[in-house]
């Protein structure tokens, strides 16, 4: 029984890995700050911030709410990409993606 339940914190941690990850890189790519993010997703920028560095996590509703906002489907913020190293809430210019 330990064992199962290590295997599910270290997928559940994985998830949220990629979900803060994905927020992140779909928000870069947009070129948006947390705060334009948050005022798209109608979320605040403290949250966003929290979300992306995997202090906080979302319900659902928050997760439809990030797809909406970035108009992707909710697959799209559990997909596996690179994650993106950047200083929160201020996107760098030139800064290339490489999905796997």
């Amino acid at each position: 029984q330990p064992i199962k339940m290590k295997y599910a914190a270290d997928r559940y941690r994985d998830r949220l890995q990629l979900l803060s990850a994905n927020i992140q890189r779909l928000r870069l790519e947009r070129n948006w700050t947390q705060a334009q993010l948050a005022e798209e997703a109608d979320i605040e920028q403290k949250y966003i911030q929290k979300l992306e560095t995997q202090k906080r996590n979302p319900s659902i509703a928050i997760v439809w709410a990030l797809a909406d906002a970035f108009d992707v489907d909710l697959s799209e913020l559990f997909v596996d990409a690179v994650l993106i190293k950047n200083k929160i809430g201020r996107p760098r210019k030139n800064k290339s993606v490489i999905s796997v």
